[in-house]
């Protein structure tokens, strides 16, 4: 004797939308919640089961030392902005800068017993090292071409002017 019975199709996948617990064979019906499923892209999809691939991640200065740093970027785009003095002869130089919005820093003008050299050891508490002279140097030939500009301090006055607009620093 032959008994005829029914088998119950649908989707079997336990991850589907459409999952059907009660199926026993699988006819191939099943649907998934596709999207994004990386957690740090803007369209984050929390109800996705399959990733199609959509994701966008937000681009920019990912350095928190950049000026322009965001902390909601996760795509690093090569554009981060450095503010710092741009004089390599200045004791405070920073190579990455890239816009000089603040003050350089010189070591103090050299005088007829005495030289300065910027000191690259960053235990020293000073970063400007007093190097006697060997020979008193007569004052007319002692090298200081920063005295005209700088202050003995070693600092100075910047005028910046743009489109004849003039920003003064004191």
């Amino acid at each position: 004797s032959t008994e005829d019975f029914i088998v119950c199709s649908g989707c079997m996948n336990p991850l589907a939308e459409n999952f059907d617990p009660n199926a026993e064979e699988d006819d191939a019906s099943c649907t998934f919640n596709e999207g994004c499923m990386n957690i740090l892209a803007w369209n984050y999809a929390a109800i996705a089961k399959v990733d199609d691939g959509s994701c966008l991640f937000r681009k920019g200065c990912t350095d928190p030392e950049g000026a322009n740093f965001d902390n909601l970027a996760v795509i690093d785009d090569g554009g981060c902005t450095y503010i710092g003095c741009t004089d390599k002869l200045a004791i405070n130089y920073k190579k990455e800068a890239s816009h000089n919005q603040s003050m350089c820093t010189y070591c103090p003008c050299e005088t007829s017993e005495y030289y300065y050299v910027k000191s690259e050891n960053p235990h020293c508490d000073a970063p400007c090292i007093k190097m006697m002279r060997a020979e008193p140097v007569a004052e007319e030939n002692a090298s200081c071409d920063w005295c005209d500009v700088l202050n003995e301090a070693g600092g100075a006055k910047v005028v910046i002017s743009v489109n004849d607009v003039k920003l003064e620093s004191e």
